[in-house]
């Protein structure tokens, strides 16, 4: 649900913010005209202090009696006491102040006081003034110039920290005025204070505006730069945190006490005291901030804007406590003399030093969308009524000629002719204007357009590269660019690069975690993903300084399909500015299309890639297979049958018959640990030292031995071999082998079936050689008719079904003992059958290789 609200915020949040501005601001608007025009109220010159006089009572102390004004012609000075007005008594001086209001001018009110212990009635002429509260008036033009300025400026850039929070700001102060337009929601018959509705409104209210002084503080902590604290991991944590704690802290220090609400007069005089202290104390913040920046910043360029604003801030603060603080002391009430209070529009000065520096230098991206605002409206508003004059000509045209009876037909038919002619006009019209007043957009565009039309010839990614780099340096004139290509463990390379004197040639990281809050957070609201130098503290927190240094202000990621291929940098433009407003949004256009690009030629050349190395595997699959005994030969009595079956393309597992004379014969097996290229080119080297040293007069451990030897300086220290070595002498019917930690003998008859596993450790795990001869044993075995010599790799034994259960080999020997009588050949079928069978959907996972001796 949450999530579906966010989408609809997104789509139409520039709608609902547009709206909301414009409802603001005539309800300040409004409260302005009232202010200035129908506040008149009365006034008996005098001020009325409310005062204790018992546990539930309080007694209203006259104070400040203008001398010769109404109440001092009447009688009453300072420290005289009132007890009722026209016979009634209240304990809110808002209900006299009612009852006076009501009265005509020059009516006299009777005041009972309480004047040196005895009650007396006083006739006090009724005066009503035209009263403006400069206060009011000053806060409330502030609110209202600041709110326009900060919607402009966040039209600019939508998407920027300091734009999304200057526009909050302004909002926020904006919205404290609502009260004054909504306090009469609880007159009879539209809201009660005890209404659920009523409540829940002003908890809405409350909650908004409780948010605004940390809102503020958190815009001068970034603004115009980020310091340095503001990257810290629990800083937007605390200002949640504070912001939760002062709306809690809001409901209980409410005067009246919010729970209990109970008249209309109460509603009226229901105050929050502590917002404007903390606004005030958020304000006092960001000036303080600001001052530290601009004192701390050497450039006099960064430094002109911000001097503006300070000294505005300086005056309006000045003016305000004035006002405030030094009048009430020293001079009079503002009933009495409301010019004294007058330098308190000293205020407005701040936000239209905002919008000076703003508009002037460009701080927040504004000048852009603010020019093509007003060019855009002129031209489209020219271009309505050219369309507007040129129906109405053509109408009247058409009822001079055309009979009545088809005048209405012939008119709905121009005006549908003008519609149509309408569109493609205004959009000519448009791009003759961006050619003429934005001619970096209009360069942007046709570069977007003609790499458009270029895309499809381009092929390679070196290809699409080359061509976005010409793109930036040369046609856009970019004095900072890079591209950067994601690769693995969080890390980018900088592929092509422009203007950054080799500061970018080093890897840059990013945080991945924040980086995909960053881009939910983005398009949940409807917004682009670009990230600027506040963000980048978050994205790059370890190589953000050497951005900033290389002159990076604008980062655009490449995302395509949910994937991240690499980030656009970009300095600034030709003009000297930083890419914003509709600029940047073509700039966003080219980099989700390159993201595409990239990623297709990525995958393309990966696919090319493969087939190559397909293609290189299957000749080496077929060179090894060359390898192999293509036809294997009995010698003597001797029946032999064998095959190797890789689990890739090429395998790791070998085996060979070498004969060495009319009665002797080598059967070799081995196994390289691993798979795959690198161990069948092991096994090729193995295959050619083999070839060498098998002789009739050499032993399986000598060889063995010899080939530890020389292998061991050529494998890589994960690398390994597993070897069986035996060799037959049909003329003594015997076998003698060793194993080099390989499977062991499996030898199969009538009687059953037995192991064979003298000792040996595998080829390359002793570097140094004197081990492995120490370790190896050699073992002589008499032959026997109708039994059966297994030799296999744990590719046999160990392979997988689906479940996860092992071949073993126990499967195996019964399969050979139940085929004894069998050709060795039609064995071997049996055994890879089985072996395929029992893997099943789980499929080959290793290396299969047997071969089967069998004497007749």
């Amino acid at each position: 649900m949450l999530l579906r609200i966010k989408e609809i915020y997104g789509k139409f949040r520039l709608k609902l913010i547009t709206a909301a501005t414009a409802i603001m601001g005539i309800i300040i608007i409004f409260n302005i005209y009232g202010t200035v025009t129908f506040n008149r109220i009365s006034n008996d010159e005098c001020i009325w202090l409310e005062t204790k006089a018992g546990k539930d009572s309080v007694v209203f102390i006259f104070s400040n009696v203008k001398e010769g004004g109404v109440t001092w012609q009447a009688g009453i000075r300072d420290g005289d006491k009132l007890i009722a007005i026209n016979g009634r008594s209240f304990s809110d001086d808002l209900e006299y102040q009612a009852l006076i209001n009501k009265m005509n001018e020059g009516d006299l009110a009777e005041y009972t006081i309480l004047k040196k212990n005895q009650n007396e009635t006083s006739k006090v002429k009724v005066e009503i003034k035209k009263l403006i509260i400069y206060s009011q008036f000053s806060l409330m033009l502030f609110a209202v110039i600041l709110l326009f300025v900060s919607y402009i400026t966040y039209l600019a850039k939508p998407e920027g920290l300091q734009q999304k929070l200057f526009f909050s700001s302004g909002l926020g102060i904006a919205l404290l005025y609502v009260p004054n337009s909504i306090g009469n929601l609880s007159k009879p018959g539209f809201l009660a204070p005890v209404d659920p509705v009523f409540t829940i409104l002003i908890l809405i209210w409350l909650i908004i505006v409780s948010r605004l002084p940390f809102t503020i503080f958190h815009f001068f902590s970034v603004f115009p730069e980020p310091h340095a604290w503001t990257s810290a991991k629990n800083y937007k944590r605390i200002l949640t945190g504070g912001w939760v704690a002062f709306f809690i802290l809001n409901i209980f220090t409410s005067r009246p006490s919010f729970f209990y609400l109970s008249s209309e007069v109460e509603v009226k005089s229901l105050l929050f005291p502590l917002i404007f202290v903390f606004i005030n104390a958020a304000f006092i913040s960001g000036l303080f901030l600001l001052t530290i920046t601009y004192v701390k910043n050497k450039d006099r360029a960064k430094r002109r804007p911000i001097f503006a604003i300070l000294i505005s801030f300086y005056i309006g603060i000045g003016g305000f406590i004035f006002s405030t603080v030094l009048v009430p002391i020293f001079g009079d009430v503002i009933y009495n003399s409301p010019e004294y209070y007058t330098p308190i529009i000293l205020l407005v000065l701040l936000p239209i030093a905002f919008g000076y520096s703003i508009f002037r230098y460009n701080l927040l991206d504004v000048t852009v969308v603010l020019k093509s605002t007003l060019v855009y409206a002129a031209a489209t508003l020219t271009l309505g009524v050219l369309y507007l004059a040129s129906v109405y000509v053509l109408g009247q045209a058409v009822g001079g000629v055309v009979p009545i009876e088809y005048r209405t037909v012939i008119s709905g038919m121009t005006f549908i002719f003008l519609a149509l002619l309408f569109q493609p006009t205004k959009d000519k019209f448009q791009d003759l204007l961006t050619r003429k007043f934005f001619p970096v957009q209009f360069e942007i565009q046709q570069v977007i357009l003609d790499f458009n039309q270029r895309l499809p010839q381009i092929v390679g990614f070196d290809t699409i590269l080359d061509a976005l780099e010409d793109i930036f340096k040369n046609r856009l004139q970019v004095n900072v660019c890079a591209i950067l290509i994601a690769r693995e463990g969080n890390r980018t390379e900088t592929v092509r690069s422009c203007g950054a004197d080799g500061k970018l040639s080093e890897d840059v990281f990013y945080h991945a975690d924040n980086f995909a809050s960053l881009i939910q957070q983005r398009y949940s609201a409807g917004e682009k993903p670009i990230i600027d130098q506040t963000t980048a503290r978050l994205i790059f927190p370890n190589d953000n300084e050497r951005l900033e240094g290389a002159g990076v202000y604008t980062i655009l990621p490449l995302i395509t399909n949910k994937k991240l291929i690499g980030f656009f940098l970009f300095g600034l433009s030709y003009t000297g500015k930083q890419f914003g407003g509709r600029d940047l949004e073509l700039m966003i256009t080219l980099a989700n299309q390159t993201a595409t690009s990239l990623e297709n030629a990525r995958l393309y050349e990966a696919e090319a890639e493969k087939v190559k190395m397909e293609r290189d595997l299957e000749l080496a699959r077929k060179i090894q297979q060359g390898l192999l005994p293509a036809k294997i030969q009995s010698l003597g009595n001797l029946s032999v049958a064998g095959d190797m079956i890789p689990a890739m393309q090429v395998g790791g597992d070998y085996f060979d018959v070498i004969r060495v004379s009319d009665s002797k014969m080598f059967v070799v097996i081995g196994d390289v640990s691993g798979k795959g290229l690198s161990a069948a080119l092991y096994m090729t080297k193995i295959q050619t030292l083999l070839q060498i040293a098998c002789k009739a007069d050499t032993t399986p451990a000598e060889i063995l031995i010899n080939l530890n030897n020389q292998l061991s300086r050529v494998l890589d220290r994960s690398s390994f071999v597993t070897m069986t070595v035996a060799l037959f002498d049909s003329n003594k019917q015997t076998v003698r082998f060793a194993r080099a930690g390989h499977t062991p003998l499996l030898i199969v008859d009538s009687e059953g079936a037995r192991f064979e596993a003298p000792q040996g450790i595998g080829i390359g795990l002793d570097r140094g050689a004197i081990r492995f001869a120490e370790l190896l044993h050699e073992v002589e075995l008499p032959l026997m008719q109708n039994q059966i010599l297994v030799f296999f790799s744990d590719g046999v034994s160990e392979a997988l079904d689906d479940r996860g259960e092992m071949y073993e080999a126990d499967r195996l020997s019964k399969i050979i003992r139940d085929s004894l009588l069998e050709p060795v050949e039609q064995v071997s079928q049996k055994v890879f059958e089985s072996v395929r069978s029992f893997s099943g959907k789980a499929g080959q996972h290793d290396d299969i290789t047997l071969v089967l001796v069998k004497p007749e």
